[in-house]
């Protein structure tokens, strides 16, 4: 997750199901947090779960803000390049690609020391 890109993620799904293959995380993920009253937007990268509510309010105005919400990659993203870490994905985790009924899951498994270690 530290060095692996979106890009190369989702390249690694489209070689094994398709070029239309998405790559999915499973979970909502905030890519941005935008003001509709001051119309200011703070790029974000969490979880949706992670975001607290301070972390909602604006900070030039103080009222709650809009999250705009993914949860895949189709290759039109503008920050392909960010690593699964920056973009918000657990070490460790497993991912999705997809392509229609088709999916395959993957383990980020070069992470696993360093979330298990000592165990």
């Amino acid at each position: 997750a530290e060095t692996t890109t979106l890009r190369q993620a989702l390249q690694f799904v489209q070689d094994k199901l398709g070029a239309e293959a998405i790559l999915d995380f499973g979970r909502e993920m905030v890519v941005a947090l935008t003001c509709g009253k001051c119309n200011t937007s703070e790029s974000i990268f969490r979880q949706l779960g992670k975001v607290s509510e301070s972390q909602g309010r604006c900070p030039v105005c103080n009222e709650m803000r809009q999250p705009q919400l993914t949860h895949s990659v189709d290759g039109t993203e503008n920050y392909l390049d960010m690593t699964l870490q920056q973009a918000g994905i657990p070490l460790f985790d497993i991912l999705t690609g997809r392509n229609g009924m088709e999916m395959i899951h993957f383990e980020l498994s070069a992470d696993r020391k360093k979330v298990l270690n000592p165990v």
